[in-house]
């Protein structure tokens, strides 16, 4: 496990494409929210989730020179996998920190395996980082978090990780309640030691 000094400039280094990660899919998750309202239909989680990954891809890759996004891969109903400052940063829906079910595909068990090696030596990264994220039931995002996954009694789960608390401000869009991004005070918020001894 990295010392807290090192999670910490792990945290700098990723700081400034967090506080568009974070402002991305409150985004996508207002479109996806928006959708199922104009259909006067109930949300689908599985459909929702594939439009908010829709959605935060469109946004990143049209800023992706801006934000020294360095490669963006396509994956397979719009999976999230890019490259920022020699990190491999893949986004994933999930309310836990372990991350088992996520090892689909021998590419995805690699990724959560940290193994790093790459054919593209330009892409060799120095860590693989997920960001996992999720919603409350009203399909407001609720939760970032960040940190390099590791393979652990054959399960896989976030060696480390920390939090990024989306700062949210609702207002109130005839019937429909939307977030809008306030500024996002990104912070360093390392897991308890209860939340470690959980992860095992």
């Amino acid at each position: 496990m990295a010392t807290a000094s090192e999670q910490k400039e792990i945290f700098e280094n990723l700081a400034p494409i967090l506080t568009h990660v974070n402002g991305y899919l409150e985004a996508a998750c207002v479109q996806a929210t928006e959708y199922f309202f104009s259909q006067k239909a109930p949300m689908d989680s599985q459909l929702a989730s594939h439009m908010v990954r829709w959605s935060f891809l469109r946004l990143l890759q049209a800023e992706a020179d801006l934000l020294g996004i360095e490669w963006i891969d396509e994956l397979g109903l719009n999976g999230i996998s890019f490259g920022y400052h020699g990190y491999h940063i893949r986004v994933w829906k999930a309310d836990d920190t372990d991350v088992t079910h996520l090892a689909s595909s021998p590419t995805k068990e690699a990724f959560l395996a940290q193994l790093l090696f790459s054919w593209v030596p330009s892409r060799q990264p120095l860590m693989n980082i997920a960001i996992l994220w999720d919603v409350d039931s009203d399909w407001h995002l609720q939760s970032l978090r960040v940190g390099p996954p590791h393979k652990a009694n054959d399960r896989f789960i976030l060696d480390w990780h920390f939090d990024v608390t989306p700062q949210v401000q609702m207002l109130q869009t005839g019937d429909l309640e939307s977030p809008e991004r306030d500024s996002t005070d990104l912070h360093f918020e390392l897991a308890d030691e209860e939340a470690d001894d959980r992860q095992g």
